[in-house]
C-alpha cells in the first residue's frame, strides 16, 4: 500500500488529508476524533471492498482492547459527521454479520498536483492580510487541540469507550462511563474532553438514581472547570456549567450566558439545544422557545431517546396532553423498554383522570426498570380499585417514602412532594419541598409550571419558595 501521507483523497464534497489529518468540507474542517479518522482513511483506502470487522480491529488497534460495540459507535459517529444514514447509505455501508463498505467514488490527487491547483484558484484572491490571519488561527487552534488530541492511544480508547457507556445513559452505563473517562485521565492527564466526559456524567446521576444534586454537582463542576482550563472553546463543558448555574446555583443569568456561548462555540451541538431549551427556557416559562429548541436537536440527532421524549414534557407543561402522549409514544417506538417515557405517560394520564391507562403504563413499566419493587403495581391495583384516585394518589405516596427508606437509590424528594400536593395534603408537600430545597432538587426548577402543584399556588409558601430560587416575582 502507498504512502497515504503522499496522496489527498477526494469523495463527494469532501477531501481527506492524511498528512495533515484533516477532513474538509468546503475548505471547513471537520473535527473527527482521532479514531474514528483513522477508520475514514483505512475505509476510503480500500474503497469499494468490503472490510471485515475483524481485520479493522487487527490493523488500526492490534495492542488494544476494543470495547464490544466500540467500533459500531465509531462507524455511527462517522457517519453522523459525514451526513450519512445507515439505512440508505452513501459512503459507509454495513454488510451485516461481515463488515463495512465504503461505497463513494473516490479520487486520489497527488499532493503537489493538489497544491498547485489549489494555488491557481486562488492566485489573485489571497492577501497578505489574510495569510498573517489564518497562520495565528491556526497557532491558537493547535493550542487549544492539546486537550481534544491525546498522544497516547489507551487514553483515546478510554475515552472513546466512556463516549460509549455515556450515550446508554442509564445510571449502571453512567458509573462505567466515569471509570472509563478517569482511566482516560490516568493516563493522560491533559486529556480535556475526558474532562468534559466526566463533567457531563455527574451531572446527569442525580436524574438516574445513582447521586444526589449535592454530591454529583460538585464533582461536575471541578471536572467542567478543569476541563476548560486546558481548553476553553469545549462546548459540552460549558454546557454543564450551564446547567449548574440553573440547577444548583439558579444563577439563570449566569447559566444563560454559558449556553449562549456553547452555542457559538458549536451550533451543531444538540445537547446544547436540548439542555439550554430543558434547563433555561423551561423554568423561565418561555416554552414555545423551548420547543424550538428541542425541534433544532431533533434535527441534529433525530433518534436521540431523551430528547424525542422531553419535547414531549413541554407539551405536557403547555397543556397539550395529546401532543404529549403522541410524543412519548413515538420515543417508545425508538426503545419500547424506556422507563421515562413510560413514567411521563402516565403522568400525563392520571393529569387526565385516566388511571386505568395510567396502571397499564405502570405494568410495562415495572419489568424494565429493574429497581422497581413488582409488589408496588399489584398494590396500586387493589388500592385504586378499593379507593379510587385518593387511594392511588396515597399509595404512590406511602410507596415513595418507602422506597427512599428502603434503597441506596436517590429519590428526589420533589417526586414525593408532587404525590402529597396530588392528595391534597399541603402541609407534607411543603415539608418535602423544603426538602428538595435543601438538597438542590432539579425538579424545584420546574415548580410553576408542572400539574401537580396546582392547589399549592395559593399559599405564600409557594411564592417564598420560588424567590429563594430566584424564579419568583
Amino acid at each position: 500500500m502507498s504512502n497515504p501521507d503522499n496522496h489527498l483523497y477526494e469523495f463527494g464534497p469532501f477531501r481527506l488529508d492524511p498528512g495533515q489529518r484533516t477532513l474538509l468540507r468546503a475548505e471547513k474542517q471537520i473535527r473527527l476524533p482521532p479514531m474514528v479518522f483513522d477508520l475514514l482513511l483505512f475505509l476510503v483506502e480500500r474503497n469499494g471492498e468490503l472490510v471485515k470487522k475483524e481485520e479493522i480491529i487487527e490493523r488500526l488497534w492490534p495492542d488494544t482492547y476494543v470495547e464490544p460495540g466500540g467500533l459500531t459507535n465509531n462507524i455511527s459517529i462517522l457517519r453522523k459527521e459525514l451526513g450519512d444514514t445507515g439505512k440508505n447509505p452513501t459512503y459507509v455501508k454495513t454488510v451485516p454479520k461481515h463488515g463495512y463498505q465504503f461505497m463513494a467514488s473516490v479520487k486520489v490527487l497527488n499532493r503537489g498536483e493538489a497544491k498547485r491547483a489549489r494555488n491557481r484558484s486562488r492566485r489573485f484572491k489571497i492577501l497578505l492580510i489574510v495569510s498573517l490571519f489564518e497562520s495565528l488561527v491556526l497557532v491558537v487552534g493547535l493550542y487549544f487541540w492539546k486537550g481534544r488530541k491525546p498522544e497516547n492511544k489507551n487514553a483515546q480508547l478510554a475515552y472513546e469507550r466512556g463516549r460509549y457507556f455515556w450515550d446508554k445513559r442509564t445510571a449502571e452505563n453512567l458509573n462505567k462511563a466515569i471509570g472509563s473517562f478517569k482511566q482516560a485521565l490516568t493516563v493522560d492527564n491533559k486529556y480535556a474532553l475526558a474532562y468534559a466526559g466526566l463533567a457531563n456524567c455527574y451531572s446527569v446521576l442525580p436524574s438516574y438514581g445513582s447521586l444526589s444534586p449535592v454530591e454529583a454537582y460538585p464533582r461536575a463542576r471541578d471536572a467542567a472547570t478543569k476541563a476548560l482550563e486546558i481548553d476553553g472553546t469545549i462546548a459540552e463543558a460549558h454546557v454543564v456549567l450551564a446547567r449548574i448555574k440553573a440547577n444548583y446555583d439558579w444563577d439563570w443569568p449566569g447559566a444563560e450566558a454559558e449556553f449562549k456561548r456553547a452555542l457559538e462555540l458549536d451550533p451543531n451541538y444538540s445537547s446544547a439545544h436540548y439542555f439550554y431549551a430543558l434547563n433555561y427556557l423551561v423554568p423561565m416559562g418561555r416554552l414555545d422557545e423551548a420547543a424550538a429548541e428541542l425541534r433544532r436537536a431533533l434535527e441534529l440527532d433525530q433518534f436521540s431517546l431523551i430528547i424525542n421524549t422531553n419535547l414531549g414534557l413541554v407539551f405536557y407543561y403547555q397543556g397539550r396532553y395529546d401532543e404529549a402522549i403522541a410524543q412519548y409514544r413515538s420515543a417508545l417506538e425508538l426503545d419500547p423498554r424506556s422507563v421515562t417515557a413510560r413514567l411521563r405517560l402516565i403522568d400525563v394520564y392520571t393529569q387526565l383522570g385516566k388511571f386505568d391507562e395510567a396502571l397499564a403504563e405502570h405494568e410495562l413499566a415495572v419489568e424494565p426498570r429493574g429497581t422497581e419493587n413488582p409488589r408496588y403495581l399489584e398494590e396500586l391495583k387493589v388500592t385504586f380499585r378499593q379507593s379510587g384516585p385518593q387511594g392511588y394518589w396515597q399509595k404512590r405516596l406511602d410507596q415513595a417514602k418507602e422506597k427512599m427508606n428502603e434503597t441506596a437509590e436517590y429519590v428526589p424528594a420533589t417526586s414525593v412532594a408532587g404525590f402529597a400536593a396530588r392528595l391534597g395534603d399541603k402541609e407534607q408537600a411543603f415539608q418535602w419541598l423544603e426538602k428538595a430545597y435543601q438538597e438542590r432538587d432539579e425538579g424545584l426548577t420546574r415548580l410553576k409550571l408542572d400539574p401537580r402543584y396546582q392547589n399549592l399556588r395559593a399559599d405564600p409558601r409557594y411564592g417564598d419558595l420560588l424567590r429563594r430560587i430566584n424564579l419568583g416575582p
